[in-house]
C-alpha cells in the first residue's frame, strides 16, 4: 500500500469515529455542506482556549466560537459553506497545534434545531443562578439561546410533575426494562440501546429494581413513621420491602444516572 492510500484510510477511520462520537454524545449529525465545523480534538478538556480557535480560523471569517464544557472538541461557525470547505481542505489532517500534540480534525456538521452538547453548556452555565425551590404553585421559566447554532433552550423548574413526558405515557411495572412504579419505559432514551440495556441489566443482575431512598425533612404535619403505599400503583410487595420508613423511594435509573449526573447521560 503506497503512503497517499494509507494515509487516506487512516483519514477516513479516524473522521467516522469523530462522527460516530458526536452523533453519539449530540445527537447533531454530520453533514455534505454547511458553514458549522466540528473541530473534532480541539476543545476545554485538551487545554485549548477559545483565543486558539479564533486564530486558526481568522482568514476564514470566523462568525462565533461555541467551546463546550467537560468536552475535547468545539465548534465554529464561518461565513458560509464554501469558506468552510475551504478550511476542511486547508486544515483537516494538516495543521498542528502545539497545545494538541498532533494535527487538527475537522467535521461538517448540520445545524439542527437543539443538541444535547448545548443544554450541557447551558446547564453548567445557569446553575449558580436557579432559584430556591418554587412553592406547589409556581412554575419558573428559563429560556437559553445558543449565539453559535441559533437553537433555543426552555426550561421550566417546578416542585413536582406526576405526568412528565409528552405524549403522555404511565409506568408498567410488569414490563420494560426498570419495572418501575414511576418511570415510564417511553422516558428512557430509546433512539440508543445502551441505556434501556444498562438499566435491564442492573435490575436484572441484582435480582430486584433499583432501590433510592432519600430521609424525607419532618415537620408537624409528616406522619411519624412516614410510610407509602405503593399497592395502589400495582406493587407486587417488591417496593413496599424496598422502601425505607421516613424516606421518598425511588426504583429506576432514571431518578439517579438519568437525571442527576453532570455529563451527557440523557
Amino acid at each position: 500500500m503506497n503512503p497517499s492510500t494509507s494515509f487516506k484510510n487512516k483519514m477516513s477511520r479516524r473522521m467516522k469515529k469523530y462522527s460516530c462520537m458526536l452523533h453519539e454524545e449530540t445527537g447533531i449529525a454530520e453533514a455534505c455542506k454547511s458553514k458549522y465545523l466540528m473541530v473534532c480534538n480541539a476543545g476545554l478538556v485538551s487545554g485549548i482556549k477559545q483565543d486558539s480557535i479564533v486564530d486558526v480560523f481568522s482568514k476564514y471569517s470566523i462568525q462565533r466560537v461555541l467551546m463546550v464544557p467537560g468536552k475535547s472538541y468545539s465548534f465554529v461557525e464561518l461565513a458560509s459553506d464554501e469558506v468552510a470547505n475551504q478550511a476542511i481542505n486547508d486544515i483537516n489532517g494538516k495543521l498542528v497545534l502545539p497545545e494538541v500534540k498532533g494535527p487538527l480534525y475537522l467535521l461538517l456538521v448540520e445545524k439542527r434545531t437543539f443538541s444535547v452538547a448545548e443544554m450541557h453548556s447551558w446547564i453548567i452555565q445557569c446553575l449558580p443562578d436557579l432559584p430556591e425551590k418554587p412553592s406547589d404553585d409556581e412554575r419558573v421559566f428559563y429560556t437559553f439561546k445558543s449565539s453559535l447554532l441559533e437553537t433555543v433552550l426552555q426550561c421550566t423548574y417546578a416542585l413536582g410533575c406526576p405526568d412528565f413526558t409528552w405524549p403522555l405515557y404511565k409506568p408498567n411495572p410488569k414490563s420494560g426494562a426498570s419495572h418501575s412504579l414511576f418511570f415510564p419505559e417511553e422516558a428512557i432514551f430509546l433512539d440508543h440501546p445502551r441505556f434501556a440495556t444498562l438499566t435491564r441489566n442492573i435490575r436484572e443482575r441484582r435480582g430486584e429494581k433499583v432501590a433510592i431512598n432519600l430521609p424525607i425533612f419532618k415537620d408537624k404535619n409528616t406522619p411519624s413513621p412516614f410510610i407509602e403505599d405503593f399497592s395502589i400503583l400495582g406493587d407486587d410487595g417488591e417496593s413496599a420491602r424496598a422502601a425505607l420508613p421516613d424516606h421518598v423511594y425511588l426504583d429506576a435509573m432514571g431518578f439517579g444516572m438519568g437525571c442527576c449526573r453532570g455529563d451527557d447521560t440523557y
